[in-house]
């Protein structure tokens, strides 16, 4: 998007007014609530930022789990705040289409939204349900992983990257997570060499010092710059001096030879500027160093997203990977312009690494010797053997995209049943033999609707489709009839 900052991506942020009721997005939220805070009339309004992490951090991530506003104040379900949000960039490009009398129809456009590599399976279907509460068709979304995008734009418009035969690691570094993919340049696409990876270990994102201190972290240089030099609200030092006068913070802190206030300025010496930045890019520096001995044969290292514009992170980096640090025109876009890419051909991507063995749970005839015990359950006389992990998957393993796996044949627990929940685990480990073993969790279920006839031999034959950006499945009767009613749920 096109802003008076001249900027063509925008801080996401989202305002809600004081009936919980959106209000704006980007900019527009950012510079009307700056307005309320100077007036002080910003208590009973409602602004959210960072929420992507909500969806990180959740270890059980629920359709009604919450995010709380800037102030800590309220909460509201994470599921709305998305949904707005994407509501309000899909309502602005239609807008501006209009104005263009461009044709083009709301049914006409296929979205692309992309998602961070590390996110899971449900954190994936929570952004798919958020869209579709957007307005936006099920049919017409498309899920893309960032580090991915970057990795397709990087290879169409990159001469040095986009050689068949080119091995590279891509580093997305955000403002608050960083993504890592490893990729092969070959025939018509990319091959995944190793599974993606990362942390909250991005560029870390008060208004105006934010955003001037954005700016300012990306010119830092250690070897060009003496000083990093940010605005410092005169309503902050307000704030500070109603409680202690904050060149005593700086004293107390033992800063105050290194951090300067003077005339609406925080000076920031160089040691102490290198420090601000130092824990984050030593530890981008130690996951691609590990990934460089696990690799053979890298050719570049290449740098995206927004913290990558950093000049003392490249600095850093080119210190101590040397010629191999490259980046692409416009880093903090490459995701954006990929994406679109993506949208336009997915088979770019043409292989990727298994994160986990991924298997179903389901029961079998029990075999003394061979089954625990522990496990042994008796159903209508016949003694079975419950939690056996059927696998489908191993971690590791590379897939082509699209490619359905093994199909595996399950068989109802009772004559009349109308509805089968498979319950879906993964696994750390390669070969688990119990959904219940150490390193196995419980990630989603596949629910069937079936008609057994009344059958107690009835079957269905289960396929899983992994390799996309998100699991898919495909389920027939015992007659190869494709039981539409079929459904993978991540989320409760």
């Amino acid at each position: 998007m096109t802003t008076d900052e001249g900027s063509s991506k925008v801080p996401t942020m989202v305002l809600f007014d004081q009936n919980k009721k959106f209000h704006s997005f980007g900019y527009e939220a950012q510079n009307k609530y700056e307005k309320l805070l100077s007036r002080d009339n910003h208590r009973e309004w409602y602004l959210f930022t960072d929420f992507k992490m909500t969806l990180f951090q959740s270890k059980e991530l629920k359709e009604n789990t919450p995010v709380k506003d800037i102030q800590e104040k309220i909460e509201m379900p994470a599921i709305d705040v998305f949904a707005n949000a994407i509501g309000f960039i899909k309502n602005k490009l239609q807008e501006d289409l209009d104005k263009r009398d461009s044709g083009i129809r709301e049914s006409d456009i296929h979205w692309v939204l992309t998602v961070p590599a590390i996110w899971n399976d449900s954190a994936k279907q929570f952004m798919r349900n958020a869209a579709i509460k957007a307005g936006i068709l099920d049919e017409m979304l498309s899920l893309a992983l960032e580090p991915e995008a970057a990795s397709v734009y990087c290879m169409e418009s990159f001469p040095c990257v986009g050689k068949v035969g080119t091995r590279y690691i891509i580093l997305d570094l955000g403002g608050g997570t960083a993504d890592i993919t490893c990729h092969k340049v070959v025939e018509g696409g990319l091959k995944e060499l190793k599974g993606p990876e990362g942390g909250r270990f991005g560029g870390t994102n008060f208004w105006e010092m934010m955003a001037d201190f954005e700016m300012s972290k990306r010119k830092f240089d250690n070897l060009e710059n003496d000083q990093l030099i940010v605005k410092f609200p005169p309503r902050l030092y307000e704030i500070y001096g109603e409680h202690e006068s904050i060149d005593d913070v700086l004293q107390k802190a033992g800063c105050s030879e290194d951090i300067k206030i003077k005339q609406g300025k925080m000076r920031i010496l160089k040691d102490k500027g290198q420090w601000i930045f130092d824990e984050t890019i030593d530890q981008v520096i130690e996951r691609t160093q590990s990934l460089l001995n696990a690799l053979e044969d890298v050719d570049y290292i290449v740098l995206v997203g927004g913290f990558s514009e950093s000049k003392y992170l490249r600095t850093r980096m080119k210190a101590e990977f040397g010629d191999k640090v490259v980046e692409p025109t416009e880093p903090r876009t490459a995701v954006m312009r990929g994406a679109v890419l993506f949208g336009h051909n997915p088979a770019a991507i043409q292989t990727r690494v298994s994160k986990y063995t991924y298997g179903i749970a389901t029961m079998k005839h029990f075999e003394p010797g061979l089954h625990s015990e522990q496990k042994r359950i008796l159903i209508g006389g016949r003694a079975y053997c419950d939690d056996i992990f059927e696998k489908h998957v191993t971690i590791g393993q590379e897939i082509i995209v699209g490619q359905s796996m093994k199909e595996i044949t399950y068989h109802p627990t009772i004559a009349k049943q109308t509805q089968a929940t498979l319950q879906v685990f993964a696994s750390s480990k390669e070969d688990p033999e119990y959904v219940t073993d150490e390193g196995c969790q419980h990630v989603g279920s596949l629910l069937v609707e079936m008609d057994t006839g009344g059958n107690r031999n009835f079957k269905i034959k289960v396929k899983l489709i992994f390799g996309g950006t998100e699991i898919q499945v495909k389920v027939r009767d015992e007659h190869g009839i494709v039981i539409k009613d079929a459904k993978m749920k991540f989320l409760d």
